[in-house]
């Protein structure tokens, strides 16, 4: 299935973060788009990508909203706040007409709903179930008439959760509304309830106690089918539900159900959520609202994903209409949660922080770099200390400290596997994980697999930290040997060692750690082998043994004449990661190529080997002796994506690293 681009309007709110958290569960290939006017708003950043809008008040505000969808390639509209929903509503054919699908009912539908007077004068004909509600110029004269009687509730009149809510005990208090009030009798829970004198002793305080309250909760399909019902009890706090117990009582439907064809008939569509409270006179509902609400993220913990429905819904994706269930032994609780940003991921949040605290100079990025002491992870070091000594803080995470302290300058910070584990090394500080360390393809299954578990615990703790960046270092050997010439990211996985199937493992470990947190930027950089001139090699890779070869005045052994390789100097491969953490982060993929375009079989590179060594062993009698091993080894890999986005090209021919090599001494 193709991605599907969803736009979450006011992903800053509660509701919007809800809707998020509900697209984090499907199972739908959705990239989330993050609407929000500010951009301090946390949903925006839970979000695959982040856009700024204008407010909802702005006079253009859906005719922009529109012309943004357009140029994103949004699929499917979801309206985050009762504001928006009401807006939205109006609006629909013009979101089709530009392609875009819009998750919400019918402007008649909404307008009932979201004026809590009519709500009552116009609904209570269909079913007396709802609370008697009046204007402040009406609630005097329904006191005269002894229709209702105090304790009462005032709230706004389109208002949502618990804002602007009074407790009203006497005339006296009458004097407090404000025009736009409406005022309500209230639901008190039935007199065999848990909470019920907890209740009364907070109204006679004229606290709002939330609690024993019923949240009833039914979606419909895109043609007014009713695809799922649920109700929880629950307890809220400043309007927000904070504890949610499953709660199942026929009394309930049995006195909604004359409601529902009446609002199908309306014009309901998707989510629509009731609130009441089971009374000493039965069913009792205050509030109701056409959307989604702060708790269908947890709904959808429950079983009961009722956004991810709507979508498959609203874009034709399931011939068969399955019926949304939930799992009765669950229960919810709630509480804050925790984000940290990277700056570079909003200009605007960038800009306000100079502002509030003005730098004269840049602050510098931390790099905690893992394999210090190999190879790449050797020269990344070096470069990067004796390069770009003013851009970054560079730490080091080694299995062998002493080595490591042994290898690198005072520039450089180094910290044991250890440290990390019992948390000495400050996490929290680190802009960049470059994870080069793992052994290396010849090592043995028990050292490949210990380097495995290494790097688990290591995006385990990098994720829950909330690392802005983390890239992995893997390999071209997770493509195996497949026909695809050139090896693309869209290639088919197919290992065929060891060492292919932990590389690829460790590339599913990062995705799926940072699944849950979209503002980690992460990746996978797949390399092929490295060989050049250099602190570290090994001289096991072809081109080095070829060049040790004719050194020691051996003939040359060459497997499969035409075989295929892909070789990346050592310099070119440190300056692809140093240009990809100097590139802008908001557009990361999950996977990159990183190879030379310039790819040679094996009698090509073994002929340029004996050219360039007549330069250096002028007597050299060395032959070339070719073994057919039937297959090819290696294929070279198409590295366009990873060019594009950085602007980087490898720099060294292979003449010029086969010529580093002979050049080179120990």
């Amino acid at each position: 299935m193709k991605a599907i681009h969803l736009a979450i309007s006011c992903a800053g709110s509660g509701i919007g973060q809800s809707i998020v958290d509900s697209c984090k569960l499907s199972d739908l290939p959705l990239v989330t788009y993050g609407f929000d006017c500010n951009p301090r708003a946390y949903g925006i950043y839970d979000c695959d990508q982040q856009v700024l809008t204008p407010k909802i008040n702005d006079p253009n505000y859906i005719s922009e909203i529109i012309e943004i969808c357009k140029i994103k390639g949004i699929d499917i509209f979801i309206p985050g706040t009762d504001h928006d929903v009401h807006l939205v509503s109006k609006h629909v054919q013009s979101f089709n007409e530009a392609g875009i699908e819009v998750i919400v009912s019918s402007p008649e539908f909404v307008d009932i709903v979201r004026d809590k007077e009519q709500t009552s004068t116009i609904l209570n004909k269909v079913a007396p179930l709802f609370v008697k509600s009046y204007r402040k110029d009406a609630i005097f004269y329904a006191l005269q008439r002894n229709e209702v009687d105090f304790p009462l509730i005032a709230k706004p009149l389109g208002g949502s959760g618990s804002v602007g809510i009074q407790i009203l005990l006497d005339r006296s208090d009458l004097a407090h509304l404000k025009d736009d009030d409406v005022v309500q009798e209230l639901a008190v829970p039935a007199t065999d309830d848990i909470n019920y004198s907890y209740f009364m002793d907070q109204i006679s305080l004229r606290i709002n106690p939330q609690v024993s309250e019923l949240s009833i909760h039914m979606v419909t399909d895109r043609n007014g089918r009713l695809m799922g019902r649920m109700v929880t009890y629950n307890k809220l706090k400043s309007g927000v539900p904070i504890e949610i117990l499953p709660y199942e009582n026929e009394e309930v439907w049995q006195a909604i159900e004359p409601l529902i064809e009446d609002f199908i008939e309306r014009g309901w569509r998707g989510p629509l959520n009731i609130q009441g409270r089971l009374t000493d006179n039965g069913l009792k509902l205050y509030e109701m609202n056409a959307r989604f609400t702060g708790i269908s993220g947890l709904r959808a913990h429950l079983g009961f994903n009722e956004v991810d429905a709507c979508i498959r819904s609203w874009l034709h994706l399931d011939d068969k209409r399955s019926k949304l269930t939930f799992n009765p032994n669950l229960f919810g609780l709630r509480q804050t949660s925790n984000m940290v940003v990277h700056l570079s991921r909003s200009q605007e949040v960038s800009e306000l922080v100079d502002i509030l605290s003005p730098k004269e100079t840049k602050n510098k990025q931390t790099l905690l770099i893992t394999g210090s002491t190999t190879y790449l992870g050797l020269n990344l070091l070096e470069t990067l200390s004796s390069e770009y000594p003013e851009d970054y803080h560079i730490w080091v995470l080694s299995r062998d400290v002493e080595k490591a302290n042994h290898l690198h300058n005072d520039n450089v910070r180094i910290f044991g596997f250890s440290d990390l584990e019992q948390g000495k090394l400050p996490i929290g500080n680190v802009d960049f994980l470059i994870h080069t360390a793992f052994s290396r393809p010849f090592k043995s299954k028990e050292n490949i697999a210990n380097s495995l578990r290494i790097t688990s615990k290591l995006f385990s703790i990098a994720a829950q930290h909330q690392v802005a960046h983390i890239i992995n270092v893997s390999s071209q050997s997770v493509y195996g040997r497949i026909e695809d010439k050139p090896l693309r990211e869209s290639s088919k996985i197919a290992p065929e060692s060891i060492y292919g199937h932990a590389k690829y493992s460790a590339e599913l470990m990062l995705k799926e750690l940072c699944r849950p947190h979209k503002q980690i930027k992460h990746t996978s950089l797949r390399l092929p082998g490295l060989t050049g001139a250099a602190n570290g090699i090994l001289e096991i890779d072809p081109v080095s043994e070829l060049v040790r070869q004719l050194k020691n005045g051996e003939d040359l052994q060459v497997d499969g004449e035409l075989t295929a390789f892909d070789r990346l100097d050592i310099r070119d491969a440190v300056a692809a990661l140093i240009a990809f953490i100097s590139k802008d982060d908001k557009n990361w993929k999950s996977v990159y190529n990183v190879g030379n375009p310039n790819h040679v079989n094996s009698k090509e590179l073994s002929e340029k080997v004996l050219k360039i060594g007549k330069d250096y062993i002028p007597d050299n009698r060395s032959i070339l002796k070719f073994h057919n091993t039937g297959t090819d080894a290696e294929q070279g890999m198409d590295s366009s994506q990873f060019m594009e986005h950085t602007g980087w090209s490898p720099k060294y021919s292979l003449e010029e690293t086969i010529d580093s090599l002979f050049r080179y001494e120990h």
